[in-house]
């Protein structure tokens, strides 16, 4: 199944930070005749470019846009609108996915986990072309069991995944990490004081349901803390211009310990991350096991109707080895509830402990036993002929 590193490679960004992190792995190795399919639009509704679209654009990987719908998992009377355009975009996005692998013939496609992939690896069997999927999560996501029968390869990241898919075809490679995260690298101050810094983060667009609480009380946390809060840049939120009044509302000597911002792939966000002390974020598979690879301490908050509950399962294995605390969000979860998961969180930090109460370090030696930080590399040793 091996190809070589000048054959066309089809990446389905799904995932988009272990996507990305292939991506560049494969440029700096020389592979570079790669093509992106992925979703303009940070949403459903909005009119500007996901981040996935940007940074993409930034590898001057060509980007081809899938208009396809997916199954709504939460129908409400808000949401029935989207949902019903979702359902019948569905076999527009099946003949527009055959359009694509004919146009670009690709030897090799790699999907990431996601709605857009379930289409291009059907076809992508059909018309006998290399075909493989990497799961992220510790709970096998719903299109990577969609398509495993057809794959002829895939990659894990957590052992206790493999129970999901056919033991002769898949492979623990870990989940792939952002090489600029792992640089051993002085980073310049970014706040002039001795205070603890928390990252507050959503992932690639940023949570509505974590800002808005947080703003509730950052005038006071701003009095103990730095907070780097990581916004996202949805049109249908506006997160970002609240953010960006709200700072411009600060006194000055709390404004100094507040930075904002929308992206989380960038270079200043590994830096960011490394100047943390305390993160306060979503579990998603990727921010899990950044938080594994970097030794940080956690406040997570899972997605409640992640599919088959694996924000959940992923936060419990961070948890269980001290370096998170996980927070239940519910609709009515007043904002006094993550300003004391966040107080707990600043009082580990000051007194060295994990949240288990034992010295930090059996966390960090315990968060060494679970990440693999080289799956890029067992990735293209597998996949690539030299």
């Amino acid at each position: 199944m091996k190809i070589s590193p000048k054959d066309r490679i089809m990446l389905i960004g799904g995932h988009l930070t272990p996507a990305l992190a292939l991506a560049q792995y494969f440029q700096v190795k020389g592979i570079v005749n790669l093509v992106w399919v992925g979703t303009r639009f940070v949403q459903t509704g909005a009119n500007n470019n996901s981040f996935e679209y940007d940074e993409v654009r930034k590898l001057n990987i060509p980007f081809i846009e899938l208009k396809t719908g997916k199954l709504w998992r939460k129908w409400t009377f808000k949401t029935l609108l989207k949902a019903i355009y979702n359902l019948l975009l569905i076999p527009w996005g099946s003949l527009h996915s055959l359009f694509i692998l004919l146009r670009y013939n690709p030897k090799l496609i790699i999907g990431f986990g996601g709605y857009l992939q379930v289409h291009l690896m059907y076809w992508g069997k059909l018309l006998g072309k290399s075909c493989v999927i990497h799961e992220q999560t510790t709970v096998a996501g719903t299109s990577n069991k969609a398509v495993k029968d057809l794959v002829d390869r895939i990659f894990i990241s957590w052992p206790e995944t493999a129970k999901y898919f056919p033991e002769s075809k898949t492979l623990l490679s870990g989940n792939p990490i952002r090489s600029f995260l792992l640089e051993e690298v002085n980073d310049p101050r970014l706040f002039n004081n001795d205070k603890p810094t928390i990252l507050v983060t959503g992932g690639n667009q940023g949570s509505n349901t974590i800002n808005w609480r947080l703003l509730k009380f950052l005038p006071e946390l701003l009095k103990e803390a730095n907070v780097i809060h990581q916004v996202g840049n949805s049109t249908v939120t506006n997160d970002l211009n609240q953010a960006n009044e709200f700072a411009q509302s600060l006194e000055p000597d709390l404004r100094s310990s507040y930075i904002f911002f929308s992206g989380n792939f960038s270079e200043d966000f590994a830096r960011y991350m490394r100047a943390s002390d305390l993160f306060v974020c979503r579990a998603g598979a990727n921010t899990v096991t950044e938080i594994l690879a970097l030794n940080k301490r956690a406040i997570l908050i899972p997605i409640p109707w992640s599919s088959e509950q694996e924000q959940q399962k992923n936060a419990q294995l961070v948890a269980k080895i001290g370096l998170g605390y996980i927070l239940k969000q519910y609709d009515a979860m007043p904002p006094q509830e993550l300003h004391n998961a966040i107080r707990l969180g600043l009082e580990r930090v000051k007194s060295n402990k994990d949240f288990l109460g034992r010295n930090f370090n059996e966390a960090i030696d315990a968060s060494k036993k679970l990440v693999k930080i080289n799956a890029c590399e067992i990735i293209t040793k597998e996949l690539v002929l030299f």
